[in-house]
């Protein structure tokens, strides 16, 4: 049997999948080997791979397949998964960052804070600034992360930039899967146990609260994803969406102080999340530049 047939069909699926695409199914592949290696260390890791393989399969099948004459639900899917499989590569960073140690790097961070700072700043800055409108102010910041990202998303699709769009995409995920994977390496929960009682009557205290309870996974504190997002965001908002500015600039930079403030990271977890994403930035500028 000739395999030359099957290697060119496989190099033409490789090359319909895009920047953001390759990305995601590299992603995929990485955590996956993650997760055989070491498998003795994780529950029910059948049913974690899972998504993994789910994910590689939609790349290749489906994705790798949708042309700009297909229908427009099927052009949306194709443009705009990433915003979901966000949600569900960080979900399962909390089901296996204990692969390497079976606890969390609080200490180190907290340390690391004390030696920069000469306190603890998520203490310090909360305690400095009690009033309930500043408060009220500072979570509601924190909470504009799960508007930003995928609004810009959803702009630029809607604009027919698809170049755009990717670059966008493969610049956002390539600083959001490094987080994630640190997170798997190097888990630490953030100064959560600092956080002071929300003021009486505060409604975006009680929205975080309710966001934290229920759907954030212990371990995604360092570096800051909020951060490293908030900053692509920012930087790709400013350059294809000016007009937007009014809304994106306070909202993306008053998350670097609200994630210190409302006591949900360290603040070196925000010196990190900026360096992964001045670095993700650099490397699409590099790749852009390659690619001209």
């Amino acid at each position: 049997m000739n395999p030359a047939p099957s290697f060119a069909s496989a190099a033409a699926v490789w090359r319909n999948l895009n920047h953001t695409d390759r990305l995601t199914f590299a992603y995929n592949l990485v955590v996956a080997g993650l997760i055989v290696a070491f498998a003795h260390r994780i529950p029910a890791w059948h049913a974690l791979i899972l998504p993994n393989l789910a994910m590689l399969a939609f790349l290749w099948f489906f994705i790798s397949r949708v042309g700009s004459d297909a229908r427009a639900v099927w052009r949306s899917l194709r443009a705009l998964y990433p915003v979901f499989f966000i949600w569900a590569a960080y979900a399962q960073t909390g089901a296996m960052n204990h692969i390497l140690c079976p606890g969390f790097h609080d200490d180190c961070l907290r340390n690391l804070d004390r030696a920069l700072f000469g306190c603890e700043p998520a203490v310090v800055f909360s305690r400095a600034f009690p009033q309930a409108m500043i408060a009220e102010i500072m979570h509601a910041m924190y909470f504009s992360y799960y508007l930003l990202f995928p609004g810009l998303a959803l702009l630029l699709h809607l604009r027919r930039t698809p170049r755009v769009l990717d670059d966008y995409f493969s610049t956002l995920c390539g600083a959001f899967y490094f987080c994630c994977l640190v997170f798997v390496l190097f888990p630490a929960t953030g100064p959560v146990d600092l956080k002071p009682a929300p003021p009486p009557g505060a409604v975006f205290p009680g929205v975080m609260e309710f966001i934290y309870r229920w759907f954030e996974l212990p371990g995604g504190a360092f570096p800051s994803s909020h951060v490293a997002v908030a900053v692509v965001v920012l930087v790709y908002a400013l350059k294809y969406a000016p007009r937007w500015a009014v809304l994106y600039l306070p909202a993306c930079l008053g998350i670097l102080p609200a994630t210190i403030y409302c006591s949900y990271h360290y603040a070196v977890d925000v010196i990190a999340g900026v360096a992964v994403a001045l670095g993700a930035l650099a490397v699409a500028r590099w790749s852009r530049a390659g690619m001209a």
